[in-house]
């Protein structure tokens, strides 16, 4: 439980600008509030606590301009309000035969703490082999937890008339039409949104 800080030694009462009260400097004879394990403990242990759940590494130094801002950083994952990184090239490996990508629309990720976001936009060459299922990697080093395939919160597309499902697996998205059939030997184009909470 943390320590409310009325409950602290040596501090300035609640009051108007201060609702929940003030740490107080020593005046004369008046004590100020003491540095010691009951008004700071609670500071570090919050902060280690922000940094291990947002899955940020200490880089033992200073935070300033240029070493970065890892404590902003760990509250912006956790919040989600960081920056989108854009994907890398996306590198298909398909179960049969031959495909490559094409033109990409937008590939992107975003890790707000223990939740990982992916959305792609992108057309893909089948040149032969009309395989059933493509399979896609990760674009980070992304543990998915547990062993078992997942639809959840994942979209379905829609290519020449059929629908196609986009399952999450351990380490990559699988894309494959509804009924299972072979894609045909063209350019098509996909996309798909998909965000869990990774290990």
């Amino acid at each position: 439980m943390a320590i409310k800080l009325t409950d602290k030694t040596n501090i300035i009462p609640p009051d108007a600008n201060y609702e929940y009260g003030n740490i107080r400097n020593t005046a004369g004879a008046t004590p100020g509030t003491p540095v010691n394990v009951q008004t700071y403990a609670d500071f570090h242990q919050f902060f280690e606590r922000l940094m291990d759940v947002a899955g940020v590494t200490h880089n033992g130094l200073p935070d300033n301009t240029t070493n970065g801002y890892q404590l902003f950083e760990a509250l912006e994952k956790l919040a989600g309000a960081g920056a989108w990184v854009t994907g890398p090239t996306l590198v298909l490996t398909p179960n049969t035969g031959t495909v490559t990508p094409g033109t990409t629309m937008y590939n992107r990720y975003k890790i707000a703490g223990k939740t990982f976001t992916w959305e792609v936009n992108a057309a893909v060459q089948v040149a032969s082999g009309s395989p059933t299922i493509i399979t896609i990697p990760f674009p980070a080093a992304i543990t998915v937890p547990g062993t078992s395939s997942s639809f959840y919160k994942t979209r379905i597309g829609w290519y020449n008339g059929n629908f196609m499902a986009v399952e999450i697996r351990t380490d990559r998205i699988a894309i494959f039409k509804q009924d299972f059939s072979a894609f045909a030997n063209s350019m098509y184009q996909y996309n798909f949104s998909v965000s869990f909470e990774i290990d």
